[in-house]
């Protein structure tokens, strides 16, 4: 009988132990997504601007990305891809200092765009840099003969 109580407390505490862990993580990915959504958003409406975001840059990138190169790159998003359709997350990865987030986007002139975002690794996430890449589209199989 008490063989059978410690196991069940030892499972109860292994159980607990991981929802907590989960939590955690579960807390910095929601603050993380709530910075992307912010950068998406200001990047690909008319309206959206740097200062809605401008808190969650790092300071180097804050350095980097001046006014100027803010408006030149949502400019160039803005001709290259056209208007957004639909973004969804579909990576999260954890490496040691960072952690990167990469969303696939559907644009009016480009059907697939990897948009990726790095963070550090803290409580407040702090976007590190972020990339859109365009995918290119496979290639046509050929018939066999």
């Amino acid at each position: 009988m008490k063989k059978l109580l410690v196991l069940v407390a030892m499972v109860l505490a292994l159980a607990f132990s991981t929802t907590a862990l989960a939590a955690n993580n579960g807390a910095v990915l929601n603050a993380q997504e709530k910075v992307t959504e912010k950068v998406i958003t200001a990047l690909t409406t008319s309206d959206g601007a740097l200062s809605s975001f401008e808190t969650s840059l790092a300071p180097d990138f804050k350095k980097s990305l001046t006014a100027d190169n803010y408006t030149k790159l949502k400019k160039d998003m803005s001709d290259k891809l056209g208007t957004l359709k639909s973004c969804n997350l579909v990576e999260l990865l954890k490496a040691p200092g960072a952690e990167r987030l990469v969303y696939r986007a559907e644009f009016s002139k480009e059907k697939a765009v990897n948009l990726v975002f790095f963070f550090n690794k803290e409580e407040k996430p702090l976007l590190l840099n972020f990339q859109a890449l365009i995918v290119p589209p496979a290639p046509a199989k050929e018939e066999a003969k």
